[in-house]
């Protein structure tokens, strides 16, 4: 009988398109971050906007695309020039992935990813957060996504009176403070409204949850963490 071999099919890789120079950069801060038990991503991140106190929906505990992500530590170059590295310690959060996009591999990613740094408790809740969208940039690839930070607000007055609200793959309408998703012809936006008081209690869970005794801890980190960093 003739040899068989089995085709192992490679995972898609997309095309590194930087320089010589940045990718040898890239390799010595990979390299250094290895050295310090850190992860290196290679991407420049730039803010393009920031709110307070904005009303946003947060996806179910359910989602698809909602990931709990543990604390991790990372290393990446600060702005454009490439000539400093920074300590970045990412805090416990929930992830989830939005508006695919498909890459020249074939590949699907997601085109934003939002970071709910919450009370496991307000998953399918609406909410009261400090926003931030920033644009990441891949140094290697060229591809921009974009992230967007959001903080949720545990002090303070409830109900909370909002004037802005959170819009995610909206059509373009050419209104203040639209932002662009790469790869799409639609946007995301922290929209201007009319005053909204919207109803949080996060003192009632707080107190629930010493009533009943210790929470489950690992369900509760990214909201134990945002909570040290709000006091």
């Amino acid at each position: 009988m003739a040899n068989q071999t089995t085709e192992t099919k490679k995972p898609r890789t997309e095309k590194i398109t930087a320089d010589k120079k940045t990718i040898e950069r890239c390799d010595l801060a990979r390299e250094a971050a290895g050295n310090m038990g850190r992860t290196f991503v290679p991407s420049i991140f730039k803010t393009l906007a920031k709110q307070d106190n904005v009303k946003i929906s947060v996806p179910t505990k359910d989602a698809k695309y909602l990931k709990f992500i543990e604390g991790h530590k990372i290393l990446a170059f600060e702005g454009s020039a490439l000539q400093k590295v920074v300590l970045i310690d990412v805090h416990s959060h929930y992830a989830h992935f939005d508006v695919p996009v498909r890459n020249e591999d074939k590949s699907v990613k997601p085109a934003v990813t939002r970071h709910f740094y919450i009370h496991p408790d307000f998953r399918g809740e609406t909410i009261v957060a400090n926003v931030e969208i920033k644009e990441k940039h891949n140094l290697l690839t060229g591809k921009k996504t974009l992230v967007i930070d959001i903080v949720q607000v545990l002090t303070g007055p409830d109900p909370v009176t909002v004037e802005h609200d959170f819009r995610l793959n909206a059509p373009v309408k050419g209104e203040e403070g639209e932002i662009m998703i790469p790869g799409t012809d639609r946007c995301v936006q922290i929209a201007k409204t009319n005053p909204t008081n919207i109803t949080c209690n996060v003192t009632g869970v707080l107190e629930a949850e010493e009533k009943a005794g210790q929470p489950d801890l690992i369900d509760k980190i990214a909201f134990l963490v945002n909570a040290t960093q709000n006091n």
